[in-house]
């Protein structure tokens, strides 16, 4: 609280108060930024930096199973650091100290791998694993709701122990290797990286045709120079560089003179460096340092080469790099239903547009009889001036010309009603260009939101392979966890998808995962007496079909026994005919409670089923279907909109009816002309059409909607003129109709 006005210490003048909302706030808002900042990491930051690790973890993998790509591991290492040290910030700032300790030593682990200091990887590798998944199951659990206590998670505080301690033995250990390594490290970076480089300069020599290539060719090695000095403290060769870089601005040498003598001081340096002796060394730097006058001012400015100063601006607006942004998924839902709502108003635009169209065009028709009528009022008006001026003659033979231009009530009206026809029409062409000009901004709103609509769906984007990826790790833990042996494959991770959509993807892909690899895959020994390789196969693939996205997840192990799931269906009552199709059958796997597997896993099968699966498949007004074959595998098929915000529909016409359909249900429209003679004109009765290689059940709108038939079918007995094939999920069926009016676009 603020002291006493008596006790306030006399401030100077300049100060100011400080506002009272930043001296202190109460311990209500103080939550309340704690909670925000922490569902703001579990919600938005912790999933990114997990993925981050699993994929590090996996290329990590990769490399130390194939020796020649252990050069590579350093860019591996820096990421993975880069992703313990990020998680360990916002674990101490959502209060969760038992992630925060843990990838606090992931971290080190990390930087310590990309330093050299640990020597035993595979042990590493192993503890890093245990280690991102403990990590992974604290951010799950919390998420869920379900974070156990400080006390109670031993699991994670004996990793957090181990990890330390292995990082304490493991650093102990090859302390006494460090300096050979390092004097090693620094005679491969001087005789080996800047050697080449030294090369390359020295063959740009021999070819004194090509000035350009030397001084690109320097100005590398100049750079590599640099970075090495700073890298190695050779602070010598730093001040080589520079001093050469002044004598080249103030042209003091040609270039070829000078760079022959940098070369034969470099290597000068180098071997001094390298080889010191016990004896004071030489300056070499000396004659350099005489090269350049004292007190040189920097160089005037040539004015021959103006355009000069504009390439450094060139070369920053080149290499600067690319400003990102996060943008909370809420807003951006919010921004998805605000264009929305314009593409709404967008269509009451257009509908007023063509009823001002109609409009004027009936204006334009009525103002086309206009002219007649002024002809009738005009002989009208003539005749009654006439007539006026014939009774004036006959009353007196002696009148004044003047009365010729005496008009009465009647005239006066007729004029004005002359006026007020050439103001209608002058109105009806400002009306008319008005429309005209309305319509084209109707165009151009169509056209701005067409492209807003596009760039906020390219913004939520992300490549498949950034779900896809999240999935290796889990299988590789349940190989070991499990005793099998599974490889999974991923294709089309760089098919760009929603990222609404891949968030709401994760739950069905795991779960689909989880029964390929526990009830699909056999055993490696069965595998082996089946004559398969011991080594089973999932494959999770995407990509995208006209404007629908495809997902399969297949796997090779021995299918779905197709009997078995006919009888556990007709046990729970949900069929009751003895011969269905295996496509029918196959579908009950996806009723609530339906399952044929008697144990009960930590894997799959924990009360769970594939249920959930469909369910939020639907949500994405998307479906879902399955094929097997006995021993081969089983192979999952989804298919999702590519755009869940917009739904293109086809308009047509059935008799007096205006009907609409998805058009993503449409695959194909054909012609009924040609099967006139082979239709009767009693809709009840059923005919077929071919369509590619096979027959379809020629359908009328009255036998699968719920409309009266008096109003949709004409009693006339006319034939339909078209048919639109559609497909219900693997199946197809053709539909008879009259005429396709136009598409649209349903928010």
């Amino acid at each position: 609280p603020p002291l006493p006005h008596s006790l306030t210490p006399p401030l100077p003048h300049i100060l100011h108060p400080i506002p009272q909302r930043f001296i202190m706030l109460d311990p209500a808002t103080l939550a309340a930024i704690a909670a925000e900042a922490r569902n703001c990491f579990l919600q938005e930051d912790a999933p990114e930096y997990v993925t981050m690790l699993q994929k590090g973890m996996v290329k990590l993998q990769e490399a130390y199973y194939h020796p020649s790509a252990e050069d590579n591991l350093a860019p591996i290492y820096k990421d993975l650091a880069r992703a313990a040290h990020s998680l360990k910030g916002g674990a101490g700032m959502a209060q969760m100290q038992s992630l925060h300790k843990l990838t606090h030593k992931l971290e080190d682990i990390f930087e310590s791998l990309e330093q050299g200091k640990l020597q035993d990887k595979d042990t590493a590798l192993q503890l890093l694993m245990l280690a991102v998944e403990e990590v992974q199951n604290l951010l799950e659990e919390t998420i869920n709701g379900q974070e156990a206590d400080e006390s109670e998670n031993s699991t994670v505080s004996e990793l957090t122990v181990a990890l330390e301690e292995f990082l304490a033995t493991a650093i102990s250990a090859g302390d006494s290797s460090n300096e050979v390594d390092q004097s090693n490290f620094i005679a491969t970076a001087l005789n080996v990286d800047l050697e080449a480089c030294i090369v390359k300069v020295e063959q740009s020599l021999n070819q004194p045709s090509s000035s350009q290539l030397l001084s690109k060719q320097f100005l590398l090695l100049e750079e590599q120079s640099t970075l090495l000095g700073q890298a190695l403290n050779f602070s010598q060769l730093i001040e080589l560089i520079s001093l050469v870089k002044q004598i080249k601005a103030l042209n003091i040498i040609p270039l070829t003179e000078l760079v022959t003598m940098a070369i034969a001081t470099m290597r000068q340096l180098r071997e001094q460096f390298l080889h010191p002796s016990n004896s004071s060394p030489r300056d070499l730097l000396a004659e350099w340092r005489q090269l350049l006058p004292q007190a040189s001012p920097p160089p005037p400015l040539d004015p021959k080469p103006k355009p000069k100063p504009k390439e450094p601006e060139k070369v920053v607006s080149e290499i600067h790099p690319t400003v990102n942004v996060r943008i909370p998924l809420p807003r951006i839902t919010q921004m998805n239903h605000t264009v929305g709502e314009l593409l709404i108003n967008y269509e009451s635009l257009r509908l007023y547009d063509k009823q001002l169209q109609q409009a004027n065009l009936n204006l334009k028709k009525r103002c086309q009889q206009l002219p007649n009528l002024q002809d009738q009022v005009t002989f009208l008006y003539d005749q009654l001036t006439t007539t006026q001026q014939s009774l004036s003659v006959a009353k007196s033979a002696e009148f004044d010309n003047l009365e010729f231009d005496q008009y009465g009530d009647i005239h006066t009206t007729l004029q004005q009603f002359q006026e007020l026809m050439v103001q209608v029409n002058e109105i009806r062409e400002d009306l008319d260009l008005i429309r005209r000009e309305f319509h084209e901004t109707i165009v151009q709103v169509h056209n701005s939101l067409d492209t807003l609509e596009n760039d906020l769906t390219q913004s939520q984007l992300l490549p498949f392979g950034s779900l896809a990826n999240s999935f290796l790790q889990p299988v590789q833990q349940w190989n070991k966890r499990y005793f099998k042996e599974v490889e999974l494959l991923i294709e089309g991770e760089n098919v760009w998808v929603d990222q609404l959509v891949l968030e709401q993807l994760r739950t069905p892909l795991i779960h689909l995962l989880r029964n390929a690899f526990d009830h699909g895959i056999e055993t490696p020994q069965e595998r082996v007496n089946q004559g398969k390789k011991s080594t089973g196969t999932i494959k999770l693939s995407a990509f995208i079909n006209a404007n629908e996205l495809i997902i399969t997840l297949a796997d090779d192990g021995h299918g779905i026994d197709i009997k078995k799931v006919y009888q556990k269906a007709k046990a729970l009552g949900l069929c009751s005919h003895d011969q269905l199709p295996p496509a029918q059958i196959l579908s009950f796997i996806f009723e609530p409670g339906f399952s044929t597997t008697n144990k009960v896993t930590d894997l799959s099968g924990r009360g769970v089923g594939l249920d959930v699966v469909r369910v939020q498949i639907e949500k994405l007004r998307g479906n879902i279907n399955v094929d097997t074959k006995t021993g081969k595998g089983t192979k999952f098929t989804i298919r999702l909109r590519l755009n869940i915000n917009l739904l293109p529909l086809l308009i047509f016409r059935c008799q007096q009816q205006v009907l609409a359909i998805p058009s993503v249900s449409v695959v194909n429209v054909v012609s009924l002309s040609e099967f006139h003679g082979d239709l009767s004109g009693n809709h009840s009765e059923l005919q077929t059409i071919p369509w590619q290689d096979q027959w379809l059940t020629l359908l009328h709108l009255s036998e699968i909607l719920p409309y009266n038939q008096q109003v949709i079918v004409n009693t006339s007995g006319q034939i339909p003129k078209i048919a639109i094939i559609l497909r219900m999920n693997e199946t197809y069926m053709a539909i008879a109709i009259d005429e396709i009016i136009t598409e649209r676009d349903a928010v």
